[in-house]
């Protein structure tokens, strides 16, 4: 499957100024509740002004021994929709991901295959959405990464929206946060989602789509129009780039799996 794009405008229309920043979230297909979050993507637009953010069906993974720090997990590596990343130790070095496992996996998710046996290891796995982390998985007693399993990833066709405090690198959340936050589908074939944050009859700040019309007519009110920036995410505190100038986005397709597919460990046949 090629990789494809969807470009998330988000503008800024409510009634006062905050110091929170928008936080947006991704999701594992059958997230379990016991996974750590971080937030995928931070974007911090001014009142009257609009900015976005890339979402591509690229992905990574890095791993660490249970009961690691965030700061011990290895560098992300790329793994490839279909296919599981093979993670050995020889010589009894530290847990690499060192190739591709004959393990299957379905078309709609990425794995890693535990092969650690000099000595046995046990694995917690940081799986990564544009280079930016997404979730931290297998890190309970009940739920490791062992030896001659597969742990899989399978990225919800949604994404999350909260106002929050700008994180810093080591700032995780739980499952709970999902109940505070504003999911959105993205459809197949969804090139552009635009979404306004603006604040209800309550004084709740929130979210909600608007058509490209709609959008366009909030960006050029004369009063408020800005010009529209990109903000990498490492001025949030945290990893490579997520964001980017306007210009991108292309059709949305089967890489973008549906809900339902089950995720998780498998023992080798």
């Amino acid at each position: 499957m090629a990789t494809t794009t969807t470009t998330i405008h988000v503008h800024n229309n409510v009634s006062k100024p905050t110091a929170n920043v928008v936080l947006l979230f991704l999701q594992p297909v059958q997230a379990e509740d016991n996974y750590v979050y971080s937030a995928w993507n931070v974007l911090n637009p001014s009142i009257g002004s609009n900015q976005e953010c890339v979402l591509e069906t690229s992905f990574s993974a890095s791993i660490a021994e249970f009961n690691s720090k965030v700061g011990d997990y290895s560098d992300p590596v790329p793994v490839t929709l279909g296919s599981a990343g093979l993670i050995t130790n020889p010589n009894g070095q530290s847990p690499a991901i060192v190739g591709t496992s004959t393990q299957p996996i379905t078309p709609d998710q990425v794995g890693l295959d535990n092969e650690c046996v000099s000595p046995g290891t046990e694995l917690s796995v940081s799986w990564y959405v544009n280079g930016n982390r997404v979730v931290q998985t297998n890190n309970t007693e009940s739920s490791t990464l062992n030896l001659g399993f597969v742990s899989t990833f399978q990225l919800t066709q949604s994404v999350w929206l909260m106002f929050g405090q700008e994180p810093l690198i080591t700032t995780t959340y739980v499952a709970q946060t999902f109940s505070a936050a504003t999911p959105f589908p993205i459809q197949n074939g969804t090139a552009d989602l635009y979404i306004e944050a603006y604040t209800d009859p309550t004084g709740r700040d929130s979210f909600k789509v608007v058509s490209p019309e709609d959008f366009a007519a909030l960006a050029q009110q004369p009063e408020l129009a800005s010009t529209v920036w990109s903000v990498p995410i490492a001025e949030a505190g945290r990893g490579s780039p997520g964001c980017s100038k306007p210009g991108s986005g292309a059709t949305l397709d089967r890489a973008w799996p549906q809900p339902g597919t089950p995720s998780g460990r498998h023992v080798q046949g």
